[in-house]
């Protein structure tokens, strides 16, 4: 019997990531996610926009660009970064999967375990 860690090792993992790729995508299509109410904490302002400013840092954490000292403050710190330079806004998530790009992701999925799994079972 062949190891596990062995020279079908990177059979194994395509066979296991095509695999996740088809179950994850099929439950997309057959069961979205449930739609829940926005929190307190959802970053959504009142127009429903979503918020670019961010929570001052709790007891214990540090400022971004702050260094922490012997007592837990932060002293400022010279970073390459530049305080203006910001990403973009990040779009909320779906509500439900796109169709198309699930199934043509399931067809991948399902074809690479299935190519993996013949592959191991003729060895």
């Amino acid at each position: 019997m062949n190891n596990l860690g062995g020279p079908d090792l990177l059979l194994y993992l395509v066979l296991a990531f095509g695999g996740a790729m088809f179950v994850g995508n099929l439950l997309a299509l057959v069961r979205p996610p449930a739609k829940r109410p926005p929190t307190k904490g959802s970053g959504k302002g009142a127009a429903g926009k979503v918020s670019t400013q961010q929570a001052p840092p709790s007891k214990g954490q540090v400022a971004e660009g702050l260094s922490p000292n012997a007592t837990g403050a932060g002293d400022p710190v010279k970073t390459a970064a530049t305080p203006a330079s910001k990403s973009p806004p990040k779009s909320p998530p779906l509500p439900v999967a796109p169709k198309g790009r699930t199934i043509a992701m399931m067809a991948v999925g399902g074809v690479v375990s299935l190519w993996a799994l013949a592959t191991l079972l003729t060895k």
